[in-house]
């Protein structure tokens, strides 16, 4: 309780706010998070309520919505449940925890936009650490290797100094009831695998106090990310000539003039403002960003994610959206599936497929871009092209017709990059819209015999 004090005082985590909605899952974490509030609630002068997320995932998930609502109900405090649908939003390309992490956000950001307040986040220490390390086995910049920052605009995380043993010792001696996730002891999971395997032996081999190390190393890292970070928006603000949500230029030669760390934060920062944000750029594009402004050369131009592009023309420097459109439409290409050969690789334009017997105990790609298919399933022609006019997709478990213009809207796929989203079709049925969803009637099933395997190597584009 004295830590999560000092740490609210230490960061200004409340400010002027007067509501608390606590993400209360029921496991421990979240438990004690809501229960330290209720304990200062008056001493804060706050309003505090419950958001509890249902996703669906586990047989328990009913129970533990049970168990919350009567925890709050016995504690007299408000306490609300959402119902998402992770597996539906994992088959458009995500993995579940990334499904689930963002359907989670959109609700938090919703209420928060409706009516204000903050939402408080049960991370503590030794998630910190896990975190610090998944990013660094990622190859991530500073920002990642600092970790979970307290506090992000509306969201704040009041235990990130506390460790998951004081956690369970302040609910043993408080009797505060708590649900398991059966889950988290499924080292399938990359981050499960280190928190139950690869930490524990760390720490028994190499360094006891490995967690505290690691956090107090990101609270350094952080430190000097901000600085950097203010650095960066001044070099910003002195060269930008121009700036709107779908256009940013900067003088050219007040660039070149900046230390590479600087330069590599301007170009990010500019992704970052544009619609699309920071989604699915990688350290390459950013050095292929800085060499093109660094270059001096005129009319040259690079294509980046989410329908950018970045080009140079004489003292200027612009990064804006740009409509391939007409060019993307005009492109089809036939596959000649029937000529394939088991365990031979053909290339049809950015698409790899190959085909290969199905084995039952063979683990599915978890990569977006690659997908398998029955290949026996196939009928009539198959073709890589943009959408048409009458394409549709099948969804589970009635295989209803849905038509590829409506699951845009309903995923809510920006407008201007519609049309250029690649599709693997057969006539107008899609089987693949590439980057977000498969067709269900060809889905790999027990009874499948031989797979067809496509690979997009362009993820970025999408």
């Amino acid at each position: 309780m004295e830590k999560f004090i000092k740490f609210i005082e230490a960061y200004d985590l409340i400010g002027k706010a007067r509501k608390i909605y606590v993400a209360l899952s029921g496991g421990a974490d979240s438990m004690a998070l809501l229960d330290l509030f209720i304990t200062y609630q008056n001493t804060l002068s706050l309003e505090v309520e419950a958001i509890h997320i249902h996703h669906g995932l586990r047989k328990a998930s009913d129970m533990e919505a049970e168990h919350v609502m009567a925890h709050c109900e016995r504690l007299g405090i408000p306490c609300r449940t959402f119902y998402v649908d992770v597996m539906a939003l994992a088959a458009c390309g995500k993995s579940v925890e990334e499904a689930a992490r963002d359907l989670r956000y959109e609700i938090f950001d919703k209420i928060i936009k409706e009516e204000g307040g903050q939402v408080a986040l049960a991370h503590h220490l030794d998630d910190q650490a896990e975190t610090v390390l998944m990013n660094l086995f990622r190859g991530s910049a500073l920002k990642g290797l600092g970790g979970m920052q307290p506090m992000r605009d509306q969201y704040i995380r009041p235990l990130l100094d506390v460790t998951k043993e004081e956690i369970m010792t302040y609910c043993r001696l408080k009797s505060i009831p708590f649900e398991v996730d059966e889950s988290n002891n499924d080292t399938k999971y990359t981050r499960n695998k280190l928190r139950l395997q690869i930490m524990p032996m760390l720490m028994k081999e190499i360094q006891p106090k490995l967690v505290e190390h690691i956090c107090a190393t990101a609270s350094l890292v952080r430190d000097d990310d901000r600085y950097l970070e203010g650095l960066a928006e001044a070099a910003y603000d002195k060269a930008v000539i121009h700036q709107s949500k779908e256009r940013i230029k900067w003088q050219r030669t007040v660039l070149c003039e900046l230390d590479l760390v600087l330069l590599r934060r301007v170009m990010r920062q500019g992704l970052a403002y544009l619609e699309g944000g920071l989604r699915n750029v990688s350290m390459q594009h950013t050095e292929e960003m800085i060499a093109l402004v660094r270059s001096g050369k005129t009319g040259k131009a690079i294509d980046l994610p989410m329908n950018r592009r970045l080009r140079c023309d004489y003292d200027v420097v612009t990064l804006d959206k740009d409509n391939h459109e007409e060019i993307l439409k005009k492109q089809s290409i036939e596959v000649d599936w029937r000529a394939m050969r088991l365990h031979e690789t053909y290339l049809y334009g950015d698409f790899c497929m190959r085909l290969f017997p199905f084995e039952k105990q063979k683990e599915f790609s978890k990569k977006s871009c690659t997908k398998w298919f029955d290949y026996d399933k196939i009928r009539g022609n198959l073709r890589i092209r943009t959408r048409e006019n009458g394409d549709f997709i099948r969804f589970s478990p009635a295989l209803h017709k849905k038509k590829i213009k409506d699951y845009f809207i309903d995923q809510k796929v920006n407008r201007s990059i519609r049309n250029q989203v690649p599709l693997l079709v057969s006539g107008n049925e899609v089987i693949w819209i590439v980057g977000y969803r498969i067709n269900e009637a060809y889905k790999v099933t027990d009874a499948t015999k031989t797979i067809i395997e496509v690979v997009y190597s362009k993820e970025e584009r999408l």
